[in-house]
């Protein structure tokens, strides 16, 4: 086939139209198809950021022990009031949006979290910092 790529793109653009005529009538393209690529927001461990926005001041003060090694009673860890985030959704982000959306929710209502503690400490903002502790280092706040 001595066609180039463009000109098959908009073979295969009308190849896809053709069986949507029948619901629609003519059905045409509006412009010539092109390559496009996207970017996801992704996290190293590939499961969402989804909580509370931590105090990270708070974070590094009082939980600078977890880089010892030592187990205590830490206090409750703070937030930013108000402020939540719900990010690196990936390839799963329409599977998982409304999940992560009615924890937030929840969580801005009051009401009982929608799923177990461990899923939402497996979620939660502050993970990274507080295996970043637990791996011995060092973490000082701004």
């Amino acid at each position: 086939d001595r066609r180039g790529p463009q000109e098959h793109r908009v073979r295969i653009g009308h190849r896809l139209l053709q069986p949507l005529s029948v619901l629609h009538g003519e059905l045409r393209l509006r412009h010539e198809p092109r390559p496009r690529a996207g970017v996801r927001c992704q996290t190293p461990d590939r499961a969402p950021i989804v909580g509370p926005v931590p105090d990270w001041s708070h974070f590094a003060a009082h939980y600078d022990d977890l880089r010892l090694g030592r187990k205590r009673d830490y206090p409750h860890a703070r937030s930013a009031p108000g402020l939540f985030i719900l990010t690196g959704l990936g390839s799963r982000g329409l599977v998982l949006a409304p999940l992560a959306a009615r924890i937030i929710a929840a969580r801005l209502a009051g009401a009982p979290a929608p799923v177990e503690r461990d899923v939402s400490e497996a979620l939660h903002p502050a993970r990274f910092f507080i295996r970043a502790l637990k791996r011995s280092q060092r973490i000082v706040a701004k």
